[in-house]
This record gives structure tokens, C-alpha cells and sequence, in this order.
């Protein structure tokens, strides 16, 4: 998961401040953490990185990776589960398309 945000915010220079924002911004209004029953940072900063998806052509490594890695882990009750966890890296996108990181933070918002 690390390195699937590391990438994200080194493809695109709005992906870090803007996570920052939303992260201060849903904790002043105290509806991150997941142990109070709220969403945990992580999900705030997926839902960011989806946004700007949705907005500003940021991609998605995971459909982008040519290279498919399936995890596999079994649960308490004993049962296989197969996972995908497979992204892009930031050198291999940025062999595959040129600079399209030219908005600004505001987004046309």
C-alpha cells in the first residue's frame, strides 16, 4: 500500500497536498479513525486518489500494470483467499505517456 502511494504522488504532484488536505480536514471534523467507527485515514486518501481519477485523468496503476501478481492468504476459518496486488511502478508510467500534470490544485472545482 505504501508504494502504491508513493507512486501516485510522485505521478502527480496534486495527489500529496491534496491528500494532506482532506486527512486535516476530515480529523478537525473528527470523522477519520477507524477505531471510532469512522473511515481510517487510508480510505480518505484512496478516495482523493479516486477523485482525481474521476477529474484529472490521474490513472489507475493497478489497470495500467501489464504484469498481474496474485497474493494468496487464508483466513482464521481456514479458507484461500487470492488477492491482486499489482500496480504500475512511477518509472514504468512515465515510459508509457508524456506530462499531462498541468492543472492546478483548484481543479476547475
Amino acid at each position: 500500500n505504501t508504494e502504491l502511494l508513493r507512486s501516485y504522488s510522485q505521478i502527480n504532484d496534486r495527489v500529496r497536498p491534496l491528500v494532506l488536505l482532506v486527512k486535516t480536514w476530515a480529523k478537525n471534523h473528527h470523522v477519520c479513525g477507524a477505531g471510532a467507527g469512522n473511515l481510517s485515514s487510508y480510505t480518505w486518501t484512496i478516495m482523493v486518489i479516486y477523485f482525481l481519477q474521476l477529474v484529472d485523468g490521474v490513472p489507475s496503476l493497478q489497470a495500467l500494470a501489464l504484469e498481474r501478481r496474485m497474493v494468496s492468504d487464508i483466513d482464521y476459518w481456514g479458507f484461500r483467499h487470492e488477492f491482486e496486488a499489482t500496480f504500475l511502478s512511477e518509472d514504468e508510467y512515465w515510459s508509457t505517456c508524456g506530462d499531462g500534470n498541468r492543472k492546478g490544485l483548484g481543479l476547475g472545482v
